[in-house]
């Protein structure tokens, strides 16, 4: 799930760029919040909440530009200036834009910035670390180097890249429930895989790249397949 801000302070424009940007991402299958703000100051309260920001940069009171500073020193996120003046693409430079989208130009512009800005969060997800409470003490993984997760017992075994397995006490549910936005599915009872590692799926298998192979629920084929689609889109 992807929480994304929309700061600008004209409401009519507002309003209609909130229409056209769910719309834009129910196209695109991307789940995500969208909230609008017409006051960079109350944004600013709450920007730690979003994971972006579409900014007007022209602003009465406090300037998209000042805001992006915030952005940049307190909660670095991707940023996408939204303007009606093209002369003011040269002085935002320097708070390192994610996109502009011209306010005129919005329909043609706005697919492949979104677009592009799901891509950009899924790769930031996939570099996020957790840390775990192994057997031998806690451990810190990146979570695109974790390959599955399995029952064995009253322990979760955690099978990693480097071939290294780490044994959790825990619920596999609290797992499933933790990384599903790191593209993990529940591919079985007593199975959690990463859906990068997957190879090809089968009737009642997932093979994985490294040729292992993984029991398939029939009741949860479908979710593992839609998972696996859109990580090969993705990648």
């Amino acid at each position: 799930m992807i929480h994304i801000a929309i700061c600008d302070d004209e409401p009519i424009f507002l309003k209609s760029f909130q229409s056209k940007l769910e719309e834009k991402l129910k196209e695109l299958k991307i789940d995500a919040i969208v909230k609008n703000y017409n006051n960079g100051r109350e944004f600013l309260k709450e920007m730690s909440d979003f994971d972006a920001v579409f900014l007007d940069i022209d602003m009465p009171e406090i300037s998209g530009m000042e805001i992006a500073l915030s952005i940049n020193q307190n909660h670095p996120v991707p940023i996408l200036f939204l303007t009606a003046h093209d002369e003011l693409v040269y002085s935002s430079i320097q708070f390192h834009p994610f996109r502009f989208i011209r306010k005129a130009y919005i329909d043609s512009e706005l697919g492949e910035a979104v677009s592009a800005l799901s891509e950009h969060i899924k790769v930031q997800f996939q570099n996020h670390s957790v840390d775990l409470h192994t057997s031998e003490g806690n451990v810190t993984l990146c979570i695109r180097n974790i390959v599955f997760a399995e029952i064995y017992g009253h322990w979760i075994k955690i099978h990693t890249t480097d071939g290294k397995v780490y044994e959790c006490y825990g619920s596999l549910s609290a797992y499933e429930k933790q990384w599903e936005e790191f593209s993990f599915a529940r591919t079985h009872k007593s199975y959690l895989v990463n859906c990068r590692y997957i190879y090809s799926i089968q009737k009642d298998t997932v093979i994985l790249d490294s040729g292992e192979k993984i029991l398939l629920s029939r009741n949860k084929a479908k979710t593992v397949r839609e998972k696996f689609e859109v990580m090969m889109r993705s990648m």
